[in-house]
């Protein structure tokens, strides 16, 4: 694919859950929660500094062949519903306490200035 993308000169949108394949097809990422997105850059950057939860629990939940390493972290708490989702950061009713509800709001605002600003310094 990365092949045909320079010769070509062509675009794709590759959608999985898997971050270590999006990071390695991708140059930037954008990942969604509940049809928001929740973060957005760089892959790399993304990759190695996640700034949403869900981003980092899809980052954790990559499997790993390496002996002696547990399995695959998984995402907990509550899934809201898709049809009436909470209001504010999406995520927040799977945060842990160590992650307060708060700060994830707070960070989905800083998120949103971040891809303005992006936006509009590229523009």
């Amino acid at each position: 694919m990365h092949g045909l993308q320079a010769l070509h000169g062509v675009s794709y949108v590759f959608i999985s859950h898997d971050l270590s394949v999006v990071r390695y097809m991708a140059t930037r990422i954008g990942v969604m929660y509940l049809g928001k997105l929740v973060e957005e850059g760089p892959a790399e950057e993304v990759y190695q500094r996640p700034l949403h939860p869900y981003t980092r629990g899809l980052i954790d939940a990559v499997p790993v062949a390496e002996p002696g390493r547990k399995g695959p972290a998984r995402v907990i708490g509550d899934l809201p519903s898709a049809m009436n989702p909470p209001s504010g950061c999406r995520f927040r009713t799977r945060l842990s306490r160590q992650f307060g509800r708060e700060q994830a709001l707070e960070r989905s605002v800083d998120l949103v200035r971040n891809v303005v600003t992006d936006y509009l310094g590229n523009a």
